[in-house]
Order: structure tokens, then C-alpha cells, then sequence
């Protein structure tokens, strides 16, 4: 079986591989949203690193409120820069869609941790729940990357 909707990127030098992605709510909760009278938030842009190392996809914390997200639960994750400390969390459920062609998306669990107050480029981090639905090579000496929906 071939790959088809290959997106072919270019690895940053100092993060590694960075995709332009979208956020939004999911249909379930745009029908709930509705029918309780309320808008349906817009969905937002932001940068993601893919991030194999990472069991969860993660989003800055800032992103839940900025979108009318309500927590689905909480929860805590192993920290692997932390020491290995379990730290608790809030889940929220999104979809996230890769931005750059083709156009990928999956729904998913998001943790809310802090990411975007250290400057790095990226406000998510994308990990093995997002990449399990897509093959994703990375390329090192050639300092780029593919990812495409299986």
C-alpha cells in the first residue's frame, strides 16, 4: 500500500519538526454549544512539534480558555523533564488538524500544560496519540520529514 497526501517538511534546526496546525471543537460539541444558545468558538492556528517521545499531545494552557474549552476530566501525566513526577492535569477534546497540504485531522484527548511561556516556537506538542493515525518519517541527515494519513 502506497502513501498518498504526503506532507513533505523541512526540520528546524533547533526544534525539530514543526507543522502548522488548526484546533477546534469537536461536532459534539458544536451541536452542544448550539443548542444551549451559545456561539461556537473559531477555530485557532498554532505551531505543533511532532514529538515521538511524548505518549500524549499536549496544548499550552492558554488555548482551552481562549476557545471556550471545558475540561472533560483531569488527570495526571508522567513528566519525563520533570523527574518523572506525575503531574495533574485538565483533558480537553479537540480536533486537531495539520494545516500544511494535505489537510489531516484527528480527534483527540489534549492535555492543558504550560509550553508557551519560554518563547519556543511551538504552543503544542504533538505525540504518539496524534501520530498513531499517520505513517511519519523523519530524516535526519537530510533534515527533513514526511507525515501522511494511513
Amino acid at each position: 500500500m502506497g502513501k498518498s497526501a504526503v506532507f513533505h517538511g523541512k526540520m528546524d534546526a533547533d526544534w525539530g519538526d514543526l507543522v502548522n496546525i488548526r484546533i477546534e471543537v469537536t461536532p459534539e460539541q458544536a451541536a452542544d454549544l448550539l443548542k444551549a444558545g451559545l456561539p461556537v468558538p473559531a477555530p485557532i492556528t498554532a505551531v505543533g512539534l511532532l514529538d515521538s517521545g511524548a505518549s500524549t499531545t499536549m496544548f499550552d494552557e492558554t488555548i482551552a480558555p481562549m476557545m471556550g474549552l471545558p475540561a472533560i476530566g483531569t488527570s495526571g501525566y508522567l513528566a519525563g523533564g520533570g523527574g518523572g513526577a506525575v503531574i495533574p492535569s485538565n483533558y480537553y477534546s479537540a480536533i486537531i488538524t495539520c494545516m500544511d497540504e494535505p489537510m489531516i485531522s484527528t480527534p483527540l484527548k489534549v492535555i492543558g500544560e504550560i509550553i508557551g511561556q519560554k518563547g519556543l516556537p511551538f504552543q503544542v506538542l504533538l505525540g504518539r496519540d496524534f501520530l498513531q493515525h499517520f505513517g511519519y518519517t523523519h530524516d535526519g541527515p537530510g533534515k527533513t520529514f514526511e507525515l501522511w494519513k494511513v
